[in-house]
């Protein structure tokens, strides 16, 4: 039997991906929605260092010794426990007003419901 917090939900995981949809949409088309969803966990990752709050499972540097330099491998979102999902959802929102974005419907009813739980709590 292991003990440990519990992970993030399939429910979690499709409410901050309809945030990052509307983020690259809006924002940056030009690029992948892998790719916006990789640059928002890297910057999500430093803040919540910053906050005292590290990821359970952050991204790493590894040396390549062929090119002799290092590679950054970003923290998997699919590793995310429960209260830092919950965190990535409210850095997406803010983000996303940082950048003007205009939030869909699905994006504005994950947020509402992501308030009313953490208002619950």
């Amino acid at each position: 039997v292991a003990i440990r917090r519990p992970g993030k939900t399939r429910l979690q995981e499709e409410k901050y991906h309809a945030m990052i949809g509307d983020i690259r949409r809006q924002c940056f088309r030009a690029n992948t929605p892998e790719g916006v969803k990789a640059v928002l966990v890297n910057q999500f990752a430093p803040e919540m260092e910053e906050a005292g709050t590290p990821l359970a499972h952050p991204g790493e540097k590894v040396w390549d010794w062929k090119t002799q330099e290092a590679v950054y491998v970003r923290p998997t979102t699919t590793k995310f426990r429960k209260a830092e999902a919950a965190q990535f959802v409210e850095f997406l929102y803010s983000t996303g007003v940082e950048l003007g974005v205009q939030w869909s419907e699905p994006a504005l009813a994950v947020y509402e419901e992501y308030r009313e739980a953490k208002e619950a709590a």
